[in-house]
């Protein structure tokens, strides 16, 4: 199990996948994990809330989805990132979940 990526939205927090936020997620969103990160690529607000969602229940199991829309509403607007800050983190919390890209903890298959 990987540490996950922090960002400091209301507070310093992981962004973490497991292998059941991942299928929930599938599930909440009703299409597959590839389908699901092109969205996200793109930049589709809705997958990106999902995804942090997901990403942020794995170390906050009593956070709830309307939280994270806040949280990105005021991190936002709060001058503190933008969303290509977010997808950057999503994407970074992916690879190392090792379920994605490289190897958990394996950094050097990147290079």
């Amino acid at each position: 199990m990987t540490n996950g990526v922090e960002i400091t939205l209301d507070k310093p927090r992981r962004i973490r996948f497991t292998f059941a936020e991942l299928k929930s997620l599938e599930a909440r969103l009703g299409k597959p994990m590839g389908d699901v990160v092109s969205d996200m690529t793109r930049l589709s607000v809705n997958t990106l809330q999902h995804m942090l969602f997901a990403g942020l229940r794995a170390t906050d199991s009593r956070l709830r989805f309307e939280d994270v829309e806040r949280l990105l509403i005021e991190w936002v607007e709060g001058g503190k990132g933008t969303l290509n800050d977010v997808l950057y983190a999503l994407n970074e919390a992916l690879m190392e979940s090792g379920y994605f890209g490289r190897g958990a903890g394996d950094k050097a298959a990147s290079d």
